[in-house]
């Protein structure tokens, strides 16, 4: 059979993806299913197919100069939402497609994304939530409160550093006081900051050391600025803030939560879980209704999964902040400590003295200890690392000199003993 037939399609990746038949779908790919019948129908097509974009609701502007294709596409448009109309309440479960390779179910729903982490976490899933829970991770609300999805996609869209880092500080695991001191790479376990004798991950946002208030104080302002500019609901954006410093400061909240739709609800939600879970990125489901609601009644066309995939990144940047300003701290303290032993050596070596050096580097001691101490951090590791070769250069010309003069030693000997029998 010979011909040719033009598909039309106003999804430019649908229609990106669906013409690209030589490749193979991809199980994590959105819609595979879909994606690898339509692609298996076209491969069996016996005629040419050629593929076109048809740019969707051009009706909406009601003075267009529509052509045929936008017609049509307009046609298939309102006959696919009367179909939907019509059958959305009695449509019974659709266990195949035609053409699709294999139907993958997990509990009784269709897999259509990602089936490899889908598989992880049916597998692992449970024993993992099972185990935060029991750690009261969530407080007294539930890990199936939180709203993944929105996590997911924070993931997802954020550096691999970041993701590295929210997942180490979130289970406990990135260099604080506690974890260095049983990894053996520190003597204690004390905050840099505050000098409290444990800092674990909590304390880092607990802290109430020297100049760390100022730094949370700085963060939420710009949290509360940012959230305003995304037109949130200011109410909203008001509790966030202030429950999170409550959170903080172990205070009672000073915002008056308003009746707008879902909104106490929501925040009563985010109370029983947690705001050291909201600010770790695990908000309750509400968040996102709440400030849909919002959009659509300021008529802004923007969407509320996507501002709270947003907002889940920037509480990382104020976590992060926090955790920012205790390593500068800390390095600060560590360059202090090592500046103190590095002078304390040198003078240590001024103290030996000369005397166990070659002759050759007996010119270093000659500016003087008070010299050597105020030149810089370069010049003085530099001359403790010439200073210390010195020194085992010249115990080995010893030992170089004492191994010549033992062999004639033992000549010497031997003669000795063989003139006292004779």
């Amino acid at each position: 059979m010979e011909g040719e037939v033009e598909l039309a399609c106003d999804g430019l990746q649908a229609l990106r993806h669906v013409s690209r038949m030589e490749v193979v779908t991809e199980a994590k790919a959105p819609q595979f299913d879909l994606l690898a019948a339509t692609r298996s129908v076209c491969r069996k097509c016996p005629v040419t197919l050629k593929f076109r974009h048809v740019k969707g609701h051009q009706d909406d502007n009601f003075y267009a100069d529509l052509d045929e294709w936008a017609s049509l596409n307009i046609e298939m448009d309102d006959g696919a939402k009367e179909h939907w109309l019509r059958s959305k309440d009695a449509r019974t479960r659709q266990q195949y497609i035609f053409g699709e390779p294999w139907p993958f179910w997990v509990a009784g729903r269709k897999v259509t994304k990602e089936v490899p982490e889908i598989i992880v976490d049916h597998i692992d899933g449970m024993t993992i939530r099972e185990y935060w829970e029991s750690k009261k991770r969530f407080g007294n609300g539930s890990i199936q409160e939180v709203h993944w999805g929105a996590v997911g996609k924070a993931m997802e869209s954020a550096g691999r550093a970041r993701r590295h880092w929210v997942v180490k500080q979130a289970s406990g695991f990135c260099a604080t006081g506690k974890m260095m001191q049983r990894w053996n790479q520190r003597k204690t376990a004390k905050c840099p900051r505050c000098a409290v004798a444990v800092e674990d991950e909590l304390h880092v946002w607990m802290c109430k050391g020297e100049g760390v208030e100022t730094v949370w104080e700085e963060s939420i302002q710009k949290l509360g600025q940012w959230m305003l500019k995304q037109k949130t609901l200011p109410n909203l954006a008001a509790i966030i803030c202030d429950r999170l410093s409550a959170w903080r400061n172990q205070a009672g909240p000073t915002v008056t939560v308003s009746p707008f739709l879902g909104l106490r609800g929501t925040v009563h939600a985010q109370d029983q879980v947690g705001w050291r879970a909201l600010l770790e990125g695990c908000p309750v489901q509400g968040w996102a209704e709440v400030q849909q609601r919002y959009f659509e009644w300021i008529n802004n066309r923007r969407s509320g999964e996507r501002w709270l995939v947003a907002l889940i990144q920037k509480l990382w940047e104020v976590a992060w902040d926090m955790w920012d300003h205790r390593n500068k701290v800390l390095h600060d303290k560590d360059n202090t400590l090592l500046s103190e032993q590095r002078q304390s050596e040198i003078a240590e070596e001024f103290a030996v003295g000369s005397a166990s050096v070659t002759q050759e580097a007996k010119i270093l001691f000659r500016p003087g200890l008070e010299a050597i101490l105020a030149g810089s951090e370069a010049m003085q590791t530099a001359w403790l690392v010439r200073i210390r070769r010195a020194r085992t250069r010249f115990k080995e010309r010893q030992e170089e000199d004492q191994l010549g003069f033992r062999a004639e030693r033992q000549a010497m000997a031997g003669w000795l003993r063989g003139s006292s029998s004779r």
